[in-house]
């Protein structure tokens, strides 16, 4: 089934190697994970980051600049702009 599977894939990536050697390669990652499985299972809290480091963000303030110059609006909530000139 295993073989197949990997045949299948080889096939789809155009791979004409020998599918032993895969799946040999694709046992021992099994192995290696199973192997991590036996870690996981212990009563750890996850570690995010080896360093107990926090990002300091500024808070979000528009500047005056900006907020004095919005454009204006008329009743309907429309932008006003100047009108269009022909050629």
């Amino acid at each position: 089934m295993m073989k197949d599977t990997i045949k299948r894939i080889m096939d789809i990536l155009g791979i004409d190697d020998d599918v032993e050697k895969y799946v040999d390669i694709y046992k021992r990652v099994e192995e290696l994970f199973k192997e991590l499985d036996k870690y996981t299972e212990l009563d750890t809290e996850p570690l995010y980051h080896p360093l107990d480091l926090q990002s300091n963000l500024d808070e979000d303030k528009p500047k005056d600049s900006l907020v004095n110059n919005w454009p204006d609006k008329d009743d309907e909530g429309y932008v006003e702009a100047p009108p269009m000139r022909r050629r």
